[in-house]
């Protein structure tokens, strides 16, 4: 999806959302991001002959169509980079923003490589372990995303609203850790970390392994390590989902003999860790030159 200017938008179509209505067959394609600023869309369906690698991908069908949205003239000023918050004592750093278009990836659809390059300090000393572990970002026009992607971008054109939680994502503090055995389907256990009680269970069918802490301590964050197996293998995790005060992981899986197996595991381990929260405004930097893949 493209405007009368500016960079192009890709969006997915999702089999579930597809109807029949005799031979025909109908989709939408929800989305938050597109050029509000553009009086008309230019929509470009495309497919690809293989799937993943993506072969090249060939033009099905083009359209235009009046947009029906006006952008929000959000009167947002854009801090020069670097740019410093100071929150708790701490200083959060955040470099330059940048967008790269990507013409063609064999392994993915999308067509943006968005950076938000960040430091944190605490008193002088660079805590290399901090990161971005949540972020969600608007732009001035009213564009938005609930959460802070790489891949996905808003529009450069405007300055950006972004929203982030800092904090430890690895070299954890012993202190901050805990390891439990996971519990019977139909059951939970409840341990203590940091004097917050952190909950784990599974859900109704046993396919996804759930941990949950109070909603009530802004400052704290819980956050997924590891699961191991009654043979203490490493078992990996390949789908789930998590937020500040929990998270849902599924697809266990370990590897032998070149293969995974499905596997339930033994034992997650995770930590309650510190979260900063802070704001900043920016306006991204669009590279010239395509990225190279």
């Amino acid at each position: 999806m493209r405007g009368e200017t500016g960079i192009e938008f890709a969006e997915e179509f999702l089999p579930s959302l597809f109807r029949a209505d005799g031979e025909n067959y109908y989709a939408y394609v929800p989305t938050t991001i597109f050029p509000r600023d553009s009086a008309w869309l230019w929509f470009r369906i495309e497919k690809s002959e293989t799937n993943y690698p993506y072969g090249p991908w060939h033009t099905v069908a083009e359209f235009k169509a009046p947009n029906p949205a006006r952008p929000a003239h959000r009167n947002w000023v854009a801090s020069s980079f670097p740019v410093t918050n100071s929150v708790a004592g701490m200083d959060f750093v955040l470099d330059e923003v940048t967008l790269q278009m990507r013409p063609f990836n064999a392994r993915d659809i999308w067509n943006h490589i968005v950076t938000v390059p960040t430091r944190v300090y605490d008193s002088g000393v660079w805590l290399t372990n901090w990161a971005i572990a949540w972020g969600r970002v608007e732009d001035a026009s009213g564009n938005e995303s609930p959460v802070l992607q790489s891949h996905r971008s808003l529009d450069p054109a405007f300055v950006w609203k972004l929203e982030l939680d800092m904090g430890p994502v690895s070299d954890f503090k012993p202190e901050n850790i805990a390891s439990v055995k996971t519990p019977k389907i139909g059951s939970q256990i409840t341990t203590n970390v940091m004097n917050v009680p952190v909950t784990v269970s599974w859900n109704g069918n046993g396919t996804s392994l759930e941990a949950n802490m109070p909603t009530n301590r802004p400052d704290l964050a819980l956050r997924y390590i590891s699961a191991r197996n009654n043979q203490n293998e490493d078992v990996q995790s390949w789908g789930g989902n998590w937020g500040q005060y929990s998270f849902r992981r599924n697809s266990f899986m370990v590897e032998r003999d070149g293969s995974f197996q499905d596997i339930k595991p033994a034992s997650v381990t995770f930590a309650v860790v510190p979260n900063v929260h802070t704001t900043f405004y920016a306006k991204p930097r669009l590279l010239a030159e395509p990225a190279k893949d």
